[in-house]
């Protein structure tokens, strides 16, 4: 995730005060992710992960997505965050098995 974090900064092509800062949230979005991810095992291991905790569990994930923009976007200039949010589909689309805008839905 590292990897990913310093991979996203370097496409951004920022300065070093803003990298930093933007590294610092990126990662602390990181930490909080992991730790809810463990939270999910801890639960399922414990017989706890039904559907009610599993959509709780996705709540907060989309919930600590949305305070990480908000957050870069009190840093990134729009131009920056626009670039940031293209890199970041671009990204999930890979990890999805499919490219970036294609078809979805079997269409």
């Amino acid at each position: 995730m590292v990897a990913e974090t310093e991979d996203t900064i370097s496409r951004l092509e920022l300065d070093e005060a803003t990298a930093e800062n933007v590294r610092a949230v990126l990662m602390a979005s990181i930490d909080e992710r992991i730790a809810l991810f463990k939270e999910t095992r801890e639960m399922r291991a414990n017989g706890n992960g039904d559907r009610n905790a599993r959509r709780a569990m996705r709540d907060r994930m989309m919930q600590l997505q949305q305070e990480t923009g908000k957050k870069l976007a009190e840093i990134l200039s729009d131009e920056q965050m626009a670039r940031y949010r293209k890199i970041v589909a671009e990204k999930r689309g890979g990890r999805r098995g499919g490219p970036p805008g294609g078809p979805r839905g079997g269409q």
